[in-house]
C-alpha cells in the first residue's frame, strides 16, 4: 500500500491497515514526520549529476544526438539533479521543439524561468513553482526573512553559527558591524537559539533545507535558492535591506582588523569556513550590482577582510 506526498498524518490514520504482514510506503516532504513512529525512513536523494543526465535523456528520446551530450550534463548540473524540474525542462523542450541548447540559454533568462517552472508534467498535479508558492505561503514572516537571507549566501553547508552568533555579535557590537538599531530588531531572532530551532524544524518540514546535526549546518537547493531570489526581486528596497543584513553577518563573523592577528592559523580555518558564502554574496551582487548600490564599502571591507 502506498499513500503519497502525504502532509499530514492524522489524515490517513484511519486507513492504516492494523496487520503483521505487507508493507506501507508513505513518501512526504516533511522530514519530521519520518522520525516520529515508523520503524524506518529513508531520505530520497536528488539525481546524481550522471542519473540526472540519464533521466533526461530518456525523457528527450528523439531530441538528444551526440553534440547535445555536453548540454544535457550541463542542464543536470543547474537544476541540481531535481527530478521534477528535470522532468519540466523535458516538457519545455518538447513543446518549444527545441534543442537543449535553446533550453540553457532560456533558462539563464530569468525572465522566462517562470515559463520553464510552470510547464506541466503529465500524470503529476503540481509543477515548481506552485509546489514552492504553496510551500512560501505557510511560512512566517521570521521564516520567510531567514529565506531571504539565504538566497545571498552558498547553497550548500550554511553553518548555524553564521546566523545565531553573527546576530548576537551584531546586538552586542552595533558600533562595529551594525548599521542601525532597526538592523538589530530586524535579526533578533536568530540571536535566540528556541527561536532558530523552530525556524529550521519549519523550513525542513516543506522541504526547503535539509539540516545536518553533525556539523550544525544546513543546505538550501539552489533551484529554492533561486526561486526565493527571483520573489525577492520584486521587491526592491526589502532586496537591499535583505542584502544589507547578509554582508552584516558575514562582517561580523570575520576575523578583526588586526592585521597581526590574521597569521594564526585557527583564524585562517574560521575565515575558509565563510568563504564560499563571501563568494557568493559578491557574485550575486556583480550581477545586480544598480540594485545593491550603496553596500560597495561594505562589501570590499569584507572582501579586505577575507583576502589578508
Amino acid at each position: 500500500m502506498v499513500f503519497d506526498n502525504v502532509e499530514d498524518l492524522s489524515l490517513i490514520r484511519s486507513y492504516l491497515p492494523h496487520t503483521n504482514h505487507g508493507s506501507i510506503i508513505i513518501t512526504t516532504r516533511d522530514s519530521d514526520m519520518s522520525r516520529k513512529e515508523f520503524s524506518s525512513s529513508a531520505m530520497v536523494p536528488e539525481f546524481t549529476i550522471d542519473d540526472g543526465s540519464k533521466f533526461l535523456t530518456a525523457l528527450l528520446p528523439h531530441s538528444v544526438t551526440s553534440a547535445a551530450e555536453n548540454s544535457i550534463r550541463e542542464t543536470s548540473t543547474v537544476l541540481g539533479g531535481h527530478p521534477l524540474a528535470l522532468s519540466q525542462a523535458a516538457t519545455y523542450i518538447l513543446s518549444k521543439d527545441c534543442q537543449v541548447d535553446d533550453f540553457l540559454k532560456d533558462y539563464h533568462d530569468q525572465r522566462k524561468q517562470p515559463e520553464i517552472f510552470a510547464s506541466a508534467v503529465s500524470d503529476y498535479e503540481h509543477d515548481l513553482s506552485t509546489m514552492w508558492e504553496m510551500s512560501l505561503s505557510t511560512l512566517t514572516l521570521e521564516c520567510r526573512y531567514l529565506l531571504d537571507i539565504l538566497t545571498f549566501f552558498d547553497p550548500d553547508g550554511v553553518p548555524y553559527k553564521l546566523l545565531t552568533d553573527g546576530a548576537v555579535i551584531l546586538a552586542q557590537k552595533p558600533s562595529a558591524h551594525c548599521k542601525s538599531s532597526s538592523q538589530q530588531g530586524r535579526l533578533h531572532f536568530l540571536a535566540d537559539q528556541d527561536t532558530f530551532q523552530n525556524l529550521l524544524r519549519t523550513l525542513r518540514k516543506q522541504s526547503l533545507i535539509r539540516t545536518n546535526s553533525r556539523s550544525s549546518s544546513f543546505t538550501i537547493h539552489r533551484l529554492v535558492q533561486e526561486y526565493a531570489s527571483r520573489k525577492l526581486a520584486s521587491d526592491t528596497e526589502r532586496r537591499r535591506v535583505v542584502f544589507d543584513d547578509a554582508l552584516s553577518l558575514l562582517g561580523s563573523m570575520q576575523p578583526q582588523d588586526d592585521c597581526t592577528r590574521h597569521w594564526s592559523p585557527h583564524l585562517w580555518d574560521t575565515a575558509l569556513v565563510y568563504l564560499p558564502h563571501v563568494k557568493a554574496l559578491e557574485s550575486r551582487f556583480r550581477t545586480e550590482p544598480a540594485a545593491l548600490r550603496s553596500h560597495e564599502n561594505s562589501l570590499a571591507r569584507l572582501l579586505f577582510n577575507c583576502a589578508k
